[in-house]
């Protein structure tokens, strides 16, 4: 009497198109009605993906079919026939493609389900049973164990990282991390906080799993908005199956630059000084860097060792400039060891340093004293050292010193500095080098040679004739070069050690061989002078004489100083005399006529000299 009737089963081998329906009352009577309801063919259903990972969170899992509707209900069951049906899966929102061919499930799986195949059972809104053919597998889903910086440092305590860090690495020691399409899809990693939300600010890139999925490495970096606290990692393979690790990340506060509290510029070439910054949140194991364009790894300006740190507000640390430091303004840049950084903007300033053009003398032998001078520009007012000290290459030992007795270091102006030098009488032959320091720190080197000590070990001739003009005296020994400066050869009295100027030495005419063991020198003798033994001095014009004498007791040699001669017996001994020139008596004949040929040399009556001077017309 409703006037309705239902019809609820239709066999899933019954052929798709319309049907007539034909209505039997109990007393026989019949209605048919063509094409009343049409019976649609589903045919095979495939799915796609054909995996997802246990721990998968709405992972969109594609029906592909016909007939299909959004209000269908789609449930699971374990198992490629027979499928027991199963709460481990479970779909939320569905969505249909405009012709029904395909439908969208977004499914959750739980991390517990057991990797096995799984049936799906789409029921549509008007009842049909609709059981599909294909299936899908689930695989298994990452897990993560301990998480560090490296795997040396992995725990399950929290990892830190400072607010304003970039490039830091995040560690994951787990299972079950996969990669897809030959490892070119990656896992997706990110840091999640109680409601599954990513935490502000903070980046992960640049994953990379280790072979076997065991572990996984990331970059993160953590920006000045990020919330300071504790926060969770998430890792979702590209099968979509997740794992979460909780209270694994920790946002911690940056520090802070204030200010310098007392250096804030040294000189190129400046050496372990002290700048002292002020602020928030210093840690005792921070880094600073001194950076400008070009250079944002401040590679020219280097912190030499661990900072002391009094407390957070108060950091001081020791840095050493390179003496090729571009000059000008640096940026002062505090990392702690979370990766938490801050900047303080033009704050610190490399100056110019001195620059040493060149030394005078520029070598020295050994067992003497000079006062040297410095040229050069930028030399600073309140100079503070001048020191010797060895190089590569060089003599290992220094045997060298800077004598304040002998002078001490003056500043003459700004490109002009002096100061004593001593080398000892065991000085090794080699460089050495003589650094320049100003105040601010910036230092200039230049090298010094250290000759062999000056050494005599003969003379020749050993006589000189009165009235002898030019007379050449070859001297040898050793140590005499120096660069610049010719020695200077004396003959001296041997009882006052004071120059004989009736022996004359021209310095202009000079010579000396390249490896300084050979003197040449012209020597003049008034014809006035007195006969007799000299002691001969050599003067490298850089430090005390050497005297070289003839003792009333034995022939010796010495390198005392002017007036203090030690004598040492030697088996060549030196004798250095001024004897008589020739003299004449007579000449005959005194006259030659012109055009004498061959004619007889006159005869000399007295001693023979190579260049007898007489009257002859």
């Amino acid at each position: 009497t409703s006037g309705s009737i239902s019809e609820r089963f239709v066999p899933a081998t019954a052929i798709g198109g319309p049907r007539g329906l034909l209505i039997t009352n109990l007393d026989g009577g019949t209605k048919t009605i063509p094409n009343a309801v049409t019976v649609v063919s589903t045919g095979s259903v495939t799915v796609s993906p054909t995996a997802i990972g246990a721990g998968a969170v709405s992972a969109p899992l594609t029906i592909f079919g016909t007939g299909l509707n959004a209000s269908s209900n789609v449930t699971f069951g374990r198992g490629a026939t027979s499928p027991v049906l199963t709460t481990d899966i479970v779909a939320g929102q569905v969505t249909a493609g405009a012709d029904g061919t395909s439908l969208t499930v977004l499914v959750t799986v739980s991390p517990t389900t057991p990797v096995d195949t799984y049936t799906m059972t789409i029921t549509s809104p008007d009842s049909l049973l609709v059981s599909t053919s294909g299936t899908f597998a689930v695989t298994s889903g990452p897990a993560i164990t301990s998480v560090g910086r490296s795997a040396a440092n992995a725990g399950t305590s929290a990892v830190q990282y400072g607010q304003n860090s970039s490039a830091q690495t995040l560690y994951l020691s787990g299972s079950n991390f996969k990669t897809a399409n030959a490892g070119a899809t990656l896992p997706v990693v990110s840091v999640i906080d109680g409601a599954g939300n990513a935490v502000t600010g903070v980046t992960v890139s640049g994953v990379s799993v280790a072979s076997g999925g065991g572990s996984l490495t990331a970059t993160v970096g953590v920006g000045t908005s990020s919330t300071t606290g504790s926060y969770a990692v998430q890792v979702v393979n590209p099968d979509r199956g997740s794992v979460t690790f909780a209270n694994a990340f920790e946002v911690t506060a940056r520090p802070t630059i204030t200010g310098i509290t007392d250096n804030t510029n040294f000189g190129a070439g400046a050496e372990s000084k002290t700048v002292t910054l002020s602020g928030t949140n210093f840690s005792p194991q921070a880094t600073v860097r001194f950076t400008r364009t070009g250079d944002t790894t401040g590679s020219q300006v280097t912190q030499n060792y661990a900072i002391s740190s009094v407390v957070n507000t108060r950091l001081a640390v020791n840095i050493t400039i390179a003496a090729t430091a571009i000059t000008g303004t640096r940026s002062i840049v505090v990392t702690n060891p979370d990766g938490g950084s801050a900047t303080l903007a033009g704050a610190f300033t490399v100056n110019t340093p001195p620059a040493i053009s060149s030394i005078t003398p520029s070598a020295l032998g050994a067992n003497r004293s000079y006062v040297v001078t410095l040229r050069g520009s930028n030399f600073q007012s309140n100079l503070v050292e001048v020191k010797v000290g060895t190089g590569a290459g060089y003599a290992s030992t220094l045997n060298m010193a800077i004598d304040s007795t002998v002078g001490p270091p003056t500043l003459v102006n700004n490109t002009t500095v002096t100061f004593g030098i001593r080398t000892d009488a065991g000085a090794a032959v080699g460089y050495r080098t003589i650094t320049l320091t100003n105040a601010d720190g910036g230092m200039a080197s230049i090298p010094f040679y250290v000759n062999a000590a000056l050494g005599f070990t003969e003379v020749s001739p050993k006589t000189v004739g009165l009235g002898a003009t030019e007379y050449t005296v070859t001297v040898t020994g050793q140590g005499f070069s120096t660069t610049g400066l010719m020695p200077q050869v004396r003959f001296l009295n041997e009882t006052t050690f004071a120059a004989d100027p009736l022996l004359a030495v021209d310095d202009n005419k000079t010579v000396m061989n390249e490896d300084g063991t050979v003197l040449s020198v012209k020597l003049t003798v008034a014809s006035t002078a007195t006969l007799g033994t000299r002691a001969l001095q050599i003067d490298l014009q850089n430090g005390t004489p050497l005297i070289v004498k003839r003792s009333s007791l034995d022939c010796a040699k010495t390198t005392a100083g002017v007036g203090t001669p030690t004598p040492t017996p030697t088996a060549d001994c030196f004798v250095f005399s001024v004897v008589a020139g020739p003299s004449v008596t007579a000449v005959s004949p005194r006259v030659r006529r012109q055009g004498a040929v061959d004619a007889p040399f006159p005869t000399v009556l007295g001693e023979i000299s190579v260049n007898p001077r007489a009257a002859f017309t």
